[in-house]
């Protein structure tokens, strides 16, 4: 059976484990051939989050970059709904990515286990991009970023181009 990867990148308002998740993203990437076989992606409500944090920092960082209107002017989910959602997306033992897991993954799984969630993967399988990039010298990527910063679909997006491109370059 091919080995499966899937990137996660994640929106928050906060910078801690606590944080409170705006958005989830994750895609299935082929990392053969670059192709993208599946997407995920829940804008979460807030409100659901009773007990996670919200920073002033972080805040003012999106209010600099224009970020709430998409936000607040989204279609939202419940973050249970959106955790188990994400748990059932990923498939069996999935190589499971992010830009960086110490971010986007430990805050998941704080959430996961604050709502009584077991993540779908294991924690051997959690896998690091920016590790990764630091093993290549930044000129032999050579993809421009595209889509929006800081929304974590088109994040995730780009992050699974560098993994295709770096898994090209083995």
């Amino acid at each position: 059976m091919e080995q499966k990867h899937v990137m996660i990148d994640i929106e928050t308002f906060d910078v801690v484990e606590t944080a409170v998740i705006t958005e989830i993203a994750a895609q299935i990437v082929n990392v053969e051939n670059g192709i993208i076989e599946d997407t995920f992606n829940s804008i979460i409500d807030i409100d659901s989050q009773k007990g996670r944090s919200i920073s002033g920092k972080t805040l003012q960082f999106w209010q600099m970059n224009k970020m709430f209107e998409r936000y607040f002017y989204s279609e939202k989910i419940d973050i249970i709904q959106a955790l188990e959602n994400l748990n059932s997306f990923i498939p069996e033992n999935a190589l499971v990515w992010a830009n960086s897991p110490q971010f986007d993954l430990s805050i998941i799984k704080h959430a996961m286990r604050m709502y009584g969630i077991t993540p779908s993967w294991f924690f051997y399988n959690e896998r690091d991009l920016r590790t990764l990039k630091s093993f290549y010298p930044q000129k032999t990527i050579h993809i421009p970023n595209f889509g929006t910063n800081h929304v974590a679909l088109d994040d995730c997006n780009y992050q699974c181009h560098v993994l295709c491109r770096l898994y090209q370059l083995r």
